[in-house]
């Protein structure tokens, strides 16, 4: 699969996008979850019914939404598969569990 984005030279190769891709939640309400699926050769952050938003991916395994390169999204990785996600607003602003879909 690559990187996201390998223009910006980061050494770190990602994992493949399927060990990424899932739904991640913070609570059991269904507002309380978001997905990350692959799409158009990266992966992307969605929220509920909303707008997608493709990370770029900036080295170990975390990365940043358009036009918000301080934000943070950071998984967590056990065995060459996320199990969790984290996101850095530059503080912890949330931390979600990989969960079935």
């Amino acid at each position: 699969m690559g990187n996201a984005n390998p223009s910006q030279g980061e050494e770190e190769m990602l994992l493949p996008f399927e060990a990424y891709t899932g739904v991640y939640a913070w609570g059991s309400g269904k507002d309380e979850r978001v997905s990350i699926k692959e799409g158009r050769g990266q992966l992307r952050l969605v929220h509920k019914e909303g707008f997608p938003k493709f990370l770029f991916h900036v080295g170990n395994h975390e990365f940043h939404p358009p036009l918000a390169i301080h934000v943070r999204i950071r998984f967590a990785v056990d065995e060459e598969r996320a199990t969790g996600l984290s996101i850095f607003d530059p503080g912890l602003i949330l931390a979600a569990e990989r969960v079935a879909a």
